[in-house]
């Protein structure tokens, strides 16, 4: 009985984390521009800056790399192109 009560609050907690990280790249998956952050760059330079950090890719895979990295201790970088690239959209 006490057993069962750990593992069913170990497994909400999981959910719980699942939910939160979902929430938490949601809201970072379309950062500002980089053009208007200051930063002047080609064309070419931004397209591959896009294929360099994975952001061509759509938002579910994105995160799910991103989720993975963070399972195996590989935290990345923070990417703030990815409403330049024209596939970086998410949807």
């Amino acid at each position: 009985m006490v057993l069962q009560l750990i593992a069913e609050r170990i497994a909400l907690g999981i959910l719980l984390l699942l939910a939160v990280s979902v929430q938490i790249f949601r809201r970072s998956a379309n950062p500002s521009d980089v053009a208007q952050s200051g930063q002047s760059a080609t064309p070419v330079a931004l397209a591959n800056l896009c294929e360099e950090m994975g952001l061509n890719n759509s938002a579910n895979v994105r995160y799910f790399y991103r989720l993975f990295g963070i399972l195996t201790g590989n935290l990345g970088h923070r990417s703030r192109a990815s409403s330049v690239c024209p596939s970086g959209s998410g949807s």
